[in-house]
C-alpha cells in the first residue's frame, strides 16, 4: 500500500500505481471477504470519500476526466503539483520559473494520459507577467528615488521585454491597463535624472580637487545629460559652476603633468614628453590662468634633456641587438640600424649638443659591427649549404656577403669563400651520384643522366677526374631484377632523399618486402 496526493485529496493505492475502485478479480478469488483491496479516496482530514463525492468531482473537473478509474496516480500527482507550483510562482511574478514548472506539468500530463490544459497555462503566464510588471514598476520607483539611472533603465527595459512577451503593441501599452505604462515610466525617468544630479555634482567636485581631468569630464557629461534627457534647461549659474570645476581640475592637474613630463624627459621618451608638454600647456590655458614664463623655460629645458637622453639611449638599445646577432650569426635589418643611427644624430642636434667624437666613433663602430653580423650570417648560410653539397645555395649567400663587405668597407675573406665553395663541390659530387642512383632505380634515365652530368661538371670545376666506372654502375641500376617493384620502392625513398640529403643504399630496396 502507498499513499499518493492528488490536489487536496489522497489516494490509498493497492500497489499497482493505477486507480481501481474495486478489487482485482484474482485478489477477490484468492482472498474472499477482503473489501479493502480496492483503492481508497481520502479527504484532507483522512475521511474516506465515495467516487461520486463533490470533492472527487472537483478533482475530476481539474483533470478533465469523468472518472478516476485507470488513472496513473504518480504522474497525475506530479502534474497537479507542478501546475500548483507554477501558479504560486506566477503570483510572485517569477515568470521563467513558472514557465519551467508548466513544461514539467506538460510532460507529467503526457505520462499520466491526461490532456494538458493549454488555456490554463497561458492564463498562468499572463498573471505572472502582470505581477512581474508590478514588481518592475516598484523597482523602477525605488531606483528613481535613489537617483540610480542605470537601475531605472534596467527595470524599464525589462518591462518592455515583458510587454513584448505579452504581445502588447507599443501604441496600446498606455491604454492596456497593465502596470508600468509609458507615461508612468517617463515620470519616473525624470525623477531618476533629477535625483541623480546631487551625487554627480559631488563626485565632480571631488574629481576636480584631485585633478582627475578625464574622469571629471566624463562625470560632467553625464551630469549635463541628466538635464537634456529630463527636458530641464541648464541655468547660467549651473553652467558657470561646471565650467569652474573644469578650470579647477586643469589647475590641479598641472603639477602631475609636469612631474610625468620630467620623468619622460629623464628617460629619453621624446614622443611621450611632447604629448605631456602639450597637456601642460593646454591645462594652463584651460585653467584660465596665464602660463608663467619660468614654466615655459622649464619645458624647453626638459625637451632638450629628452633629446639628449634619447640620442644616447638609441645607441644603447642598438648595441646589444647587434652583439646578439654577431654571437648567433643571425641577420640584422640594416635599414633599421641606419634609421636608428640617424634618429640618434637628429635627437642630439635637436638637443643643442650634436654628436661628440665618442658618439660619432661609437655609431661608426655599431654600423660596422652590423655589417659584420650580416656577413657572418651569410657565411653561415653558405657553410650549411656546402655541408649538404648544394652548390647554388652556397654561391648565393657568398655573393651577397661579398656585396655586403663592399658596402660596409670590410675586407672580404676570399680564401674562406673559396674553401666553402670547394667543400660544396666535393659534397655536390656525392649528392649528384646519390640522386642519379635514385632516379635510375625509379627507371628515370633522363634525370639520372642529368645528375651524372652535374657530377661531371663539379669534378671539372674541382680539376678532378670524373669516375666513369661509378657512372656506369649507376646506369646499370636501370637493369636491376624485379625493377618494377624495386623502382616503386626506390622512388618513395628518393622522394625523401632529395629533401633530406641522406644517402641511399640500393641493397635496402631488395631487403624490403
Amino acid at each position: 500500500m502507498s499513499e499518493i496526493t492528488l490536489g487536496t485529496l489522497r489516494i490509498v493505492d493497492n500497489g499497482d500505481g493505477v486507480f481501481r475502485n474495486r478489487a482485482p478479480a484474482a485478489t477477490a478469488r484468492l482472498r474472499p471477504g477482503i473489501r479493502r483491496e480496492a483503492d481508497r479516496i481520502l479527504d484532507a482530514e483522512g475521511r474516506e470519500l465515495r467516487p461520486d463525492a463533490a470533492e472527487v468531482r472537483t478533482l475530476l473537473a481539474t483533470l478533465g476526466l469523468t472518472s478516476l478509474q485507470g488513472l496513473r496516480l504518480s504522474p497525475a500527482g506530479q502534474y497537479l503539483a507542478s501546475v500548483s507550483e507554477a501558479e504560486r510562482l506566477a503570483r510572485e511574478g517569477r515568470t521563467p520559473e513558472a514557465r519551467r514548472n508548466l513544461e514539467a506539468a506538460r510532460e507529467w500530463a503526457r505520462q499520466a494520459g491526461l490532456t494538458f490544459n493549454e488555456t490554463r497555462a497561458e492564463q498562468i503566464l499572463m498573471r505572472s507577467a502582470v505581477a512581474e510588471l508590478g514588481q518592475l514598476e516598484t523597482e523602477a520607483r525605488a531606483a528613481a528615488e535613489a537617483g540610480n539611472v542605470v537601475a531605472f533603465e534596467d527595470a524599464r527595459q525589462a518591462a518592455r521585454d515583458v510587454m513584448g512577451r505579452l504581445g502588447t503593441p507599443f501604441e496600446q501599452r498606455e491604454s492596456s491597463g497593465l502596470p508600468f505604462p509609458p507615461s508612468r515610466a517617463r515620470t519616473l525617468e525624470i525623477r531618476a535624472l533629477r535625483q541623480a544630479r546631487p551625487a554627480l555634482l559631488q563626485r565632480a567636485t571631488s574629481l576636480a580637487e584631485s585633478g582627475a581631468v578625464a574622469r571629471l569630464q566624463e562625470t560632467l557629461a553625464r551630469l549635463r545629460l541628466t538635464y537634456s534627457r529630463a527636458g530641464d534647461p541648464l541655468t547660467e549659474e549651473t553652467a558657470a559652476q561646471l565650467q569652474a570645476l573644469e578650470r579647477r581640475a586643469h589647475a590641479q592637474a598641472l603639477p602631475d603633468y609636469f612631474r610625468r613630463a620630467e620623468e619622460a624627459a629623464t628617460q629619453g621618451q621624446v614622443e611621450e614628453y611632447r604629448r605631456l608638454a602639450a597637456q601642460v600647456r593646454d591645462a594652463a590655458r584651460l585653467s584660465g590662468t596665464p602660463f608663467p614664463r619660468d614654466s615655459e623655460t622649464r619645458l624647453q629645458v626638459l625637451e632638450s634633456r629628452a633629446f639628449t637622453v634619447s640620442a644616447t639611449r638609441l645607441l644603447d638599445q642598438l648595441e646589444p641587438r647587434i652583439a646578439r646577432a654577431r654571437q648567433r650569426e643571425e641577420e640584422i635589418d640594416m635599414d633599421e640600424v641606419r634609421i636608428t643611427l640617424q634618429r640618434s644624430r637628429e635627437h642630439a642636434t635637436l638637443s643643442g649638443s650634436p654628436w661628440n667624437a665618442d658618439q660619432t666613433s661609437r655609431a661608426e663602430r655599431l654600423r660596422a659591427q652590423a655589417f659584420e653580423a650580416n656577413l657572418a650570417y651569410r657565411f653561415r648560410q653558405a657553410r650549411e649549404a656546402a655541408a649538404q653539397g648544394k652548390v647554388d645555395d652556397t654561391l648565393v649567400p657568398l655573393r651577397a656577403a661579398r656585396e655586403m663587405a663592399a658596402q660596409g668597407g670590410i675586407v672580404f675573406d676570399e680564401a674562406r669563400a673559396a674553401t666553402l665553395l670547394n667543400q660544396a663541390l666535393i659534397n655536390g659530387v656525392e649528392l649528384s651520384f646519390r640522386n642519379a642512383a635514385c632516379f635510375a632505380l625509379s627507371l628515370d634515365e633522363p634525370n639520372a643522366r642529368v645528375h651524372l652530368e652535374t657530377a661531371r661538371d663539379y669534378c671539372a670545376r674541382l680539376h678532378q677526374v670524373f669516375p666513369e666506372d661509378r657512372a656506369r654502375e649507376v646506369l646499370a641500376l636501370l637493369r636491376r631484377p624485379r625493377r618494377e617493384r624495386q623502382a616503386r620502392l626506390a622512388a618513395g625513398r628518393c622522394s625523401a632523399l632529395l629533401h633530406t640529403g641522406q644517402s641511399y643504399r640500393p641493397e635496402e630496396a631488395a631487403e624490403d618486402p
